[in-house]
């Protein structure tokens, strides 16, 4: 039997990695988020917090080209076109299974959670609604986006060794203790509320596409011609 790995979204065109989705869904359906939207737990580590930490490593290895980590943000994270280790199809699969993960806690079967995703309307808001849900605010979101980095939570310390520490860079709970370090640590958050922001932005302003994309999936579907 063929265990499917990846498969188009209907709406961008882009890979989902099943494995990444179904991860993201279960670690937030495990750990249910903070009622703090301003906090993070080791339910988001499996999604957003997990790929920002790496992001984040990403960024502190390359600081010799980019001294601010916002420019580092605006030039490569969830950016359409442009391959890092914090690529717009991971930020598709944060989403996608951050709200599989509420729609099943709301009562649906993870079948119909999925089938809402792609067979439905889930993938035209999906950037707008993970910000709803998830933050509520831009001030939210940088702050759950500090906690990531520097917060007490056991699990959110033990990922930053594995992802960060582990991965040669230094702790950001020790680059905020350096002279300007936290300012330096701050760019970086705003970067990532930027680059969610911008997330945003684009797929209200590509909503008529979206649509074409998922009602053109529709048909080949109804005809039988499977997409990729």
């Amino acid at each position: 039997m063929t265990i499917m790995k990846t498969f188009q979204d209907p709406f961008t065109g882009y890979d989902i990695g099943a494995e990444h989705l179904m991860a993201t869904a279960n670690g937030h359906l495990i750990k249910p988020q903070d009622p703090n939207l301003k906090s993070a737990n080791g339910g988001d580590v499996a999604g957003w917090a997990g790929d920002l930490m790496t992001f984040y490593t990403d960024w502190r290895n390359s600081e010799e080209q980019y001294a601010s980590g916002r420019a580092f943000c605006e030039a490569k994270l969830a950016k359409p076109g442009v391959t890092s280790s914090f690529g717009f199809s991971d930020l598709l699969e944060d989403a996608d299974g951050y709200m599989i993960a509420q729609r099943v806690r709301s009562g649906q079967t993870i079948v119909e959670a999925i089938t809402h995703c792609y067979d439905g309307g889930g993938g035209l808001r999906r950037f707008n609604d993970l910000f709803q849900q998830r933050w509520g605010t831009a001030e939210n979101c940088k702050l759950a986006a500090h906690s990531v980095l520097t917060g007490s939570d056991a699990t959110l310390g033990l990922a930053r060794k594995q992802l960060i520490a582990f991965k040669g860079a230094m702790l950001p709970t020790a680059l905020q203790n350096l002279p300007g370090g936290y300012d330096k640590l701050s760019d970086f958050e705003q970067g990532f509320v930027d680059a969610i922001l911008a997330r945003m932005g684009s797929e209200s302003r590509s909503a008529a596409s979206l649509k074409a994309n998922h009602d053109d999936y529709l048909r080949q579907s109804a005809g039988g011609s499977a997409p990729r």
